[in-house]
Order: C-alpha cells, then sequence, then structure tokens
C-alpha cells in the first residue's frame, strides 16, 4: 500500500534500551529495502502494461500502481486509467464489467483527489464525481466514505455548516438502509465536529448517542475504537476524568477482543490526562505501561512519545535528573532516523530540562538545535515553545541581544497564534450563525405552512355559507395578506442588512481589540516574569505588602530583588522612564543591568553607579545623536541575614522609616557614605506623638545619562529596631489627581497616612492604602504607574 511512504513520520522512536535500538535499526534497514522494491515493483507493473493488450488487465494493473506510488504521482497514473475505464463503460456490453469499470473509476477519482493539495477546489470536484458513481452502483460504504471525505474537506476550508450538511446527509442516508456502521461512523464526525466549535452540550449529545449505537452493533472493537474516540474528544474538552474513563474502557474492550496493538496509544493518553491533571503518580504509570507495551509490540512512534511524556511528567513532579536522563534516550532514537520534527521536540524538552537546574551551557545547545530542526512540518505551538525556552535561557545567562531577538520572534508567532485563534472563533460564530439561519429558515417554512392551512380551511367554510360572498371574501383576504407579507419582507430585509453592517464592524472591531490585549497580556506575564517573585519575598522578608498598581496593563514601576554574593539581600523599587509598553520595555533593560552589575558589586552605591554605565551604554545605540537618555528613579536597600541594619542608596526615589517614638535607640544616626568618604548626619523626619518618619534622602540624580553621571551616588547604613517599618515607593501615588479640588496628593499627605497607620497589620496596610487611592481618585483618570512597598522589621 502507498501509506507505506508516510513511515518516515512514524518511525522517528525507537525503543529506550541499546538492544531495542539495534532491533529497531534493523528495522529502518529493512524498511528503506522495501522502499527500494517498490520502485522495482512500479517500473515492473508499468512495463506489463506495455505490452498488455486487455483494457480490464490494465486498468487492475494501473490501479496496483497507483496503491504503491506517491500521492503526487497519481496525477500522472491516474488519467491514463480514467480514459481506459470510459472506453470500457462506453464499449462493452457486459454489465458485470461495465460495473467492474465504475468501480475502478470511482478508486482513481479518490486517488487524484488524495494527490492535491487539499487547500484546493480539485479534490471536491473529484470527491462529488466519486460520490455520483457510487450512488449509481449503489455502493454504501463508498457513498459513506465519499460524503465523509467531502464533508472534511469543507471542514478543512472553515465551512462547517456545509460540512455539517454532508454529515447530516450521510446520516440520513445510513438510516433509510439501517446502516448502523454508517450511522456510527457519521455519528462520530459530528462529534469531533461540535467538540472543535466549542459546543460542549452537542458534541457530549453525538457522543453518547455513537456509543449507544456500537453496543448496539455489537462489534467489540468498534465498540473498543469508539471509547478510544470518545476519550479523545472528552481530553480535548479538557474533561479529563471523562476522558480516563472513556479511556479504561476501551482498553477492557480491546483485551476481551484479544486486540493489544492498540492498548499502547490509549495508555499514553491516559497518562498524558493525569499529566495534565498534574497527578504525576498516576501519569508516570501509565506511560511506563504504555512504554513497556510498546516495546513488545516494537512500535516505534508510540514508543518516543511515550519517552516524551514520562519525561514530561518527571520534570514537572520535579526530577529533573530522570526527565533528562529519559529526553536524552528519545533524542538517541530520532537521531537514529534522522527525521527533524521529532528532533526539535527532543531537543526543545531537553533544553527547558536543563534551564531548570541552571545548566545555562546545555540548555543553550539544545534551545539552538531545537531551533535549527524546526521547519514546516512542526507546529507553530512547538515553534513558539521553543522560542520562549531560548528566550529564557539567553535571559538567564545574560545574553540580553539574544534573548532580546527571541522575545521578538516569540511576540510575533505568539501574535501568529492568537489570529489563528480568532480566525476559529470566527469559523465557530459563522458556523453557529448559519444553524441559527437553517432553523429560522425551517420556521418561516412551517410558519408559512401552518397560515397556508389555515387559510384554505376558511375557504372551505365562507364557500360552505356562500359561494360569492366567500369568494370576494377570499381575494380581499389574499390581497391583504400578500400586502402585509411584501411589507413585512422588506421591513425585515431593511433590518437584516442594517443588522449585518453592525455585526461586521462590532466584530472587527472586537477582534483587533482582543488581539492587541492578548499581546499586552502575554507582555505583561513575560514583565512579571522579570520582577521579584512572591516565593523569593517570603523567603526573605515574612511580614510586607507589595502596594503595586500599573497605569496600563505593563509598566515602567517595577519591584525586584536578589541575593548578593555577601549574603545581603538586596530590594529596589524602582520608576522606570515612561510607563505602559515602552516603560515596561525600559524596565526590562534596568532589571537586566541590575542583574549585570550584581555580578560583581554588593554596596548599594556601587550597583547603581555599574547599573548606570550599562544603561548609559547601552542606550548610546538608540541613533539619537547625544545618546539615549532614558533610565530610572529608584532606591536600593540592602538588609544582613537578620535584618538588624539597612544599607540604603536611592536615585531620585526617598525611603521612609515610621519608628516608635518610644523606641531606646532613637538617637541612633545613619551613616553615610559616597566617594569613598564616610560622615554621619541626622535624617530628615517628621513625628506624631507615637510614631516619628525618618527619611532617607536620595541623590538628585537618575540612574542614566544625566550631567551628574560622573559622580558616585551616596550611600547610607541605619540600624534597624524591632516594629520598624520600611516603605519604599515611587512618585506615581502622591503626584495623583483628585479630591473634591483635582490637585495631587502629595508627599505631605501620604507621610502624614503612612504614620497613622504604622500599627496597623501588613495586610491592613495595604487595604487602607488603596481605598484611600480609590476615594482620592474617584472619576479621575490614573496618571502614572503606582507602587508602594511596605517592610516590617
Amino acid at each position: 500500500m502507498k501509506r507505506i511512504l508516510l513511515l518516515p513520520f512514524l518511525l522517528f522512536a525507537l525503543l529506550s534500551t541499546n538492544a531495542m535500538y539495534c532491533q529497531n535499526k534493523s528495522v529502518s534497514t529493512v524498511f528503506k529495502e522495501q522502499i527500494k522494491n517498490q520502485y522495482k515493483q512500479i517500473d515492473s507493473l508499468l512495463e506489463v502494461i506495455r505490452i498488455t493488450k486487455s483494457d480490464t488487465i490494465k486498468i487492475r494493473l494501473y490501479h496496483m500502481v497507483c496503491d504503491k506510488c506517491l500521492e503526487k504521482d497519481n496525477l500522472k497514473y491516474c488519467p491514463p486509467m480514467l480514459a481506459l475505464c470510459d472506453k470500457v463503460i462506453k464499449e462493452n456490453k457486459d454489465s458485470l464489467v461495465i460495473k467492474y469499470a465504475k468501480q475502478e473509476k470511482a478508486i482513481a477519482l479518490r486517488f487524484m483527489a488524495m494527490a492535491y493539495e487539499f487547500e484546493a477546489q480539485e479534490p471536491l470536484d473529484l470527491g462529488k464525481q466519486c460520490l455520483k458513481i457510487y450512488e449509481e452502483l449503489g455502493d454504501l460504504k463508498g457513498i459513506v466514505d465519499m460524503k465523509v471525505y467531502i464533508a472534511n474537506w469543507y471542514a478543512n476550508q472553515g465551512n462547517f455548516a456545509k460540512q455539517l450538511e454532508y454529515l447530516q446527509e450521510g446520516l440520513v442516508s445510513s438510516k433509510k438502509i439501517d446502516d448502523k456502521r454508517g450511522m456510527a461512523r457519521f455519528l462520530r464526525q459530528m462529534q469531533m465536529l461540535y467538540a472543535n466549535q466549542g459546543d460542549t452540550l452537542q458534541a457530549i449529545k453525538y457522543i453518547e448517542k455513537g456509543i449507544k449505537l456500537e453496543r448496539e452493533i455489537g462489534d467489540s472493537t468498534r465498540l473498543a475504537r469508539g471509547y478510544f474516540l470518545t476519550g479523545e474528544i472528552y481530553a480535548r474538552l479538557l474533561r479529563y476524568d471523562m476522558a480516563i474513563e472513556s479511556f479504561l474502557k476501551a482498553i477492557s474492550m480491546y483485551k476481551d477482543s484479544k486486540n493489544y496493538e492498540a492498548i499502547p496509544e490509549i495508555q499514553l493518553k491516559i497518562g498524558d490526562a493525569y499529566t495534565s491533571k498534574k497527578e504525576y503518580e498516576a501519569a508516570i504509570l501509565y506511560l511506563n505501561m504504555a512504554s513497556e507495551s510498546s516495546r513488545k509490540n516494537k512500535d516505534a512512534r508510540i514508543m518516543f512519545f511515550s519517552l516524551l511524556s514520562l519525561g514530561t511528567a518527571y520534570q514537572q513532579q520535579g526530577n529533573n535528573a530522570k526527565a533528562i536522563e529519559l529526553h536524552q534516550i528519545a533524542l538517541h532514537e530520532a537521531e537514529s532516523i534522522g527525521m527533524e520534527p521529532p528532533i526539535a521536540m527532543a531537543c526543545k524538552l531537553l533544553a527547558r530540562d536543563y534551564l531548570s537546574i541552571k545548566d545555562f551551557v546545555k540548555a543553550k545547545k539544545y534551545s539552538d538545535r531545537a531551533l535549527g530542526n524546526i521547519h514546516e512540518l512542526v507546529t507553530n505551538t512547538i515553534s513558539y515553545d521553543a522560542l520562549v525556552t531560548a528566550y529564557q535561557i539567553d535571559s538567564a545567562s545574560g545574553n540580553y541581544k539574544s534573548a532580546f531577538e527571541h522575545f521578538q520572534q516569540a511576540l510575533r508567532l505568539k501574535e501568529l497564534l492568537n489570529s489563528d485563534e480568532v480566525d476559529k472563533a470566527a469559523s465557530r460564530e459563522k458556523f453557529q450563525d448559519e444553524l441559527e439561519k437553517q432553523k429560522l429558515m425551517l420556521q418561516a417554512e412551517q410558519e408559512k405552512k401552518d397560515v397556508l392551512n389555515e387559510e384554505e380551511k376558511a375557504k372551505q367554510r365562507i364557500i360552505i355559507y356562500s359561494v360569492s360572498v366567500g369568494l370576494v371574501l377570499v381575494l380581499l383576504l389574499v390581497v391583504f395578506v400578500y400586502r402585509s407579507y411584501m411589507q413585512k419582507q422588506k421591513a425585515n430585509t431593511e433590518l437584516a442588512i442594517k443588522n449585518e453592517t453592525i455585526q461586521q464592524q462590532k466584530h472587527l472591531v472586537e477582534e483587533k481589540h482582543k488581539e492587541i490585549t492578548d499581546s499586552i497580556n502575554y507582555a505583561e506575564r513575560i514583565q512579571r516574569s522579570f520582577m521579584a517573585t512572591k516565593e523569593m519575598l517570603d523567603g526573605q522578608l515574612k511580614n510586607y505588602f507589595v502596594f503595586f498598581k500599573p497605569k496600563d496593563i505593563v509598566s515602567g514601576d517595577f519591584y525586584w530583588a536578589a541575593k548578593l554574593n555577601n549574603g545581603r539581600f538586596a530590594f529596589v523599587t524602582a520608576d522606570s522612564t515612561g510607563h505602559g509598553v515602552p516603560g515596561a520595555i525600559m524596565s526590562l533593560l534596568n532589571i537586566a543591568s541590575l542583574e549585570k552589575s550584581i555580578e560583581k558589586e554588593t554596596e548599594p552605591a556601587e550597583i547603581l553607579n555599574s547599573t548606570r554605565r550599562i544603561i548609559i551604554d547601552r542606550l548610546k545605540k538608540d541613533g539619537s545623536t547625544e545618546g539615549g537618555k532614558d533610565g530610572m528613579d529608584c532606591n536600593i536597600l540592602s538588609f544582613d541575614k537578620h535584618k538588624s541594619n539597612v544599607i540604603f542608596s536611592g536615585a531620585n526615589n526617598p525611603v521612609w522609616i515610621v519608628r516608635s517614638v518610644t523606641s531606646s535607640a532613637d538617637e541612633g544616626g545613619v551613616s553615610r557614605s559616597d566617594a569613598g568618604s564616610s560622615r554621619y548626619e541626622q535624617s530628615s523626619t517628621r513625628t506624631d506623638s507615637k510614631y516619628k518618619l525618618i527619611e532617607l534622602e536620595p541623590d538628585k540624580m537618575p540612574v542614566g545619562k544625566h550631567d551628574k553621571d560622573a559622580q558616585s551616588f551616596t550611600q547610607y547604613e541605619l540600624p534597624l529596631q524591632g516594629g520598624d517599618v520600611i516603605y519604599s515607593l515611587t512618585d506615581g501615588f502622591p503626584d495623583q489627581f483628585g479630591g473634591p479640588k483635582g490637585k495631587k496628593f502629595m508627599y505631605k499627605k501620604l507621610k502624614d497616612l503612612l504614620i497613622s497607620i504604622a500599627s496597623k497589620p501588613m495586610h491592613e496596610q495595604e487595604q487602607i492604602l488603596k481605598r484611600t487611592l480609590s476615594d482620592w481618585q474617584g472619576s479621575v483618570e490614573q496618571v502614572d504607574d503606582i507602587t508602594i512597598i511596605g517592610i516590617r522589621v
């Protein structure tokens, strides 16, 4: 059969042991021998055709050639086969010979249809010709096959209403002749159609009908296949428990019928479902069963995907060493076949595995190889995952230029994937509209019939009373009904045109809005991944709050933290130049520069100095005459392990410490150092009866290009006391307009507010700040990103 030529895509995985590798290597050799023999057989058949006199024998020989050749070669061998069929049908009088020629003509048409790209028009025309022949012959199986084929062609074009029409026709045809097997096939196609359209209720409805019909047929193998397909549909609908239940029933039925070859693939599906549910022990159990079963069956495809899924389950469980081992085996087997798609898949997963254990060299090696093996046979989703992994590896290893390039490529591919989703959503909406139109047409036809019936009865009653009067009344009634009908039709047509125009405009706006929002939301998730994580802050700060409110979805403000090489914990609150998308991009550059600085520096002032140099150096390339003047206002706090003191350095951003006035160490000073010298000075304070506010003043210059960018930043060191509350902030809150006169909130009012709430629990302080901002802002638009961090010592 010609399908053997598709086996390279199936034989891309061998088994996990060296012994099985050798066995599968011999399978590959046998396969190549089979391909070579196939071409020899085709040449032999063509030679026999050349010397054969009988047309019917030639037709049969061409059938054999088409069975063995590449699909594209059908366009070469099918036309002479069709010409011979037409010749036999025209010149022969024997009904059996004519029937045979028509059957072979239908087969030739099917071969030609397969040779064209599915997007072309030719497959539909050829399929309809073939269907017509099968209907003439009364070939039920052929009719079923071609109606499914035509339905699938319409599905590929996105014309799901037409697909449903052919499936419904096929179902009705099968019912008329009580062909339960044909009915089951159409029900299965309708299950998948509704599942693909997201119509869960209809999908489940046809699933239940299909299973019930398979039980009536009583063929255990068919019923097992039905449960398997049902499980796949439930998995597609994310109903994993129901999917697993269906898969287990399929396994039970296959075992009853002694059909063990289909079981490994189902075990693989069960394992994947448990992985999706994050039930990794069960997932590993079934994936190992799939691996072992496929090894016994010498099913290389299932073996490969079992290795990939097993590795993924172990990786998600946290066992990175086992994940690497399994993915290495999968890659080895893929390399033995030399198929690029499986190599790309295995390398992508290995890159992710090594990234998880921070082995950036190996992660980069496999990431580059995965990207190098991606081509048109690899899905956009796999390509996107590979690009995101490459971006994460480059970012973590400090290769920011490459990281940015991969980030841009991933964004472009994400936009393409989002566009595909929008197209699918539009197709689903169009499908639902077509269904609704069908229902309305049927309803209108029925209403029209009802009206006509009622009119007929009325005319009969009138005729009984008086023929002459009845005729007049009937004429008047007909005129009245016709006029009303025409007016109603005109009004409905105008309304329909108006509604359609409005819907088209609305749909276009919604599409564009969704594309933009999806892209920005994705950028926000990327930006969040650069900031300090909750796990890190919980581990280092314990009692704190983060009030972070971007003006737009993405933000120029950010907060970042890291463990320094001297063992201290550094925390940065920053306001990058700009807000929204430009601010977010600037924040990524700022964070990358901070991460680069702490590789060598541990003192806050030196970290800011180094960061400033990196930012200025990078922005020299922005194309302007003076080089970019962008950067950030920020402060950096460095804590020792016990929070007994804090070292501060700031660029336009202050830090406030609210301390109880009854504390025993109120007279403590603030140590200040800059440019290599040090002296002591009292920090500025603001007090009420119980608390005072100590302000650690920043240098009046940004981290970026500035008149003072040759000066070193100043560094303070302050002893901390139990109960101190440290507030690190940007200028967004005090600069927010609002209140009864529409003025700024101001720093003075914010200081008074923080002093008044300092004794309250941190989570309550955050809620008070949010409520105060909301009351002050009212209906006024937020003017800037807002960040306030509170830390209790």
